[in-house]
């Protein structure tokens, strides 16, 4: 039998990778083609799967398990979809880059 604590930290996993699906815009350009259509499809219908699979997690009515849902989004959305953060580009400059908009998958 698996631990408690084995699905919590998977919960916390999932949710955290639900942020940065949808964060993820590989496709910048107005006219894309269907194979790239059908990534961004799958990339969506995976995002909707793991937030239903979340929700039903949550719905367990265990605070525990709600508790790591949240946490992994607040860490996700930290990692993934920060308004901007402060890169070094190696030679002693700070460059500010912005996430909000778009971040390669």
């Amino acid at each position: 039998m698996v631990p408690h604590y084995i699905y919590l930290f998977v919960a916390f996993l999932l949710s955290a990778s639900v942020e940065w699906l949808s964060r993820c815009r590989s496709f910048h350009t107005s006219w894309i083609s269907n194979i790239d259509g059908l990534k961004i499809t799958t990339i969506h219908a995976a995002r909707v799967g793991l937030t239903y699979l979340l929700m039903l997690s949550v719905m367990s009515f265990d605070i525990v398990v709600l508790v790591a849902v949240v946490l992994g989004h607040a860490v996700g959305f930290f990692l993934f979809a920060r308004p901007g953060i402060v890169q070094e580009t190696g030679v002693g400059d700070m460059v500010k880059v912005d996430l909000s908009t778009s971040m390669p998958c």
